[in-house]
């Protein structure tokens, strides 16, 4: 069986074709945004410029539409990051010879990056709700307090 010849295209399916747009390109979120400039913000913040005023600047020069909470929420939450992301572990040769170096000039050793959790009282709340530190304050705070009767043992209790 033989396959039909394929029809020429029409006249207005070529014009449509050379006519057409282009595909709507995605456009970056605020946080995105943020994202992008966010060495910059840091630098004007520890230059003494508000919250306020980076959001201001950076509504007038990327298109920020954010309030001033929105933008510090991404600065903490993009910072955060950064910093979760810095750490990073070096290849095994390079850790022998930088151990040999440490000994003969006398600096302590790396300390492993699960000694290295910041103060519960400097985190944010959001991160103290689970873990091993809120662990370890609900098991100190269950401990400390006495232990309340269930609801079943109240009820079953005689009159």
């Amino acid at each position: 069986m033989t396959h039909p010849l394929p029809t020429g295209l029409t006249r207005e399916q070529k014009d449509a074709f050379k006519n057409a747009r282009p595909p709507a390109r995605a456009q970056l979120t605020d946080k995105d945004k943020v994202g992008e400039v966010l060495g910059p913000i840091r630098e004007k913040l520890n230059a003494g410029w508000s919250y306020e005023e980076v959001r201001q600047e950076l509504a007038r020069t990327v298109g920020f539409k954010g309030t001033r909470r929105t933008l510090y929420n991404y600065v903490w939450q993009l910072s955060a990051v950064a910093r979760q992301a810095t750490p990073a572990a070096p290849a095994p040769a390079e850790t022998a010879a930088s151990e040999e170096d440490r000994a003969g000039a006398g600096a302590p050793p790396p300390q492993p990056a699960s000694a290295c959790v910041p103060d519960p009282a400097r985190r944010h709340f959001i991160q103290n709700l689970g873990g091993p530190v809120a662990r370890e304050a609900r098991r100190q705070r269950t401990d400390d307090q006495p232990q309340r009767p269930s609801l079943v043992e109240i009820l079953n209790k005689t009159l």
